[in-house]
């Protein structure tokens, strides 16, 4: 697998490249939690959770 060699992959549409994947290293910066401490966890939706009926409607996907 590509990403297990960190090795760039490249997709194409019609033989024209439209996205490069990149390997990310440890020392990228990227920092996940970066509000952590700042924004209170109970405001945080719980992305795992379905969504209910009226969240499903105003993204019209219900009835």
């Amino acid at each position: 697998m590509h990403a297990e060699t960190q090795e760039e992959v490249l997709i194409a549409r019609g033989g024209v490249p439209v996205v490069r994947m990149t390997p990310v290293s440890a020392s990228s910066g990227v920092r996940l939690g970066l509000l952590e401490g700042i924004v209170p966890a109970k405001s945080i939706p719980d992305f795992t959770e379905p969504l209910s009926q009226e969240e499903l409607r105003q993204w019209g996907e219900a009835p």
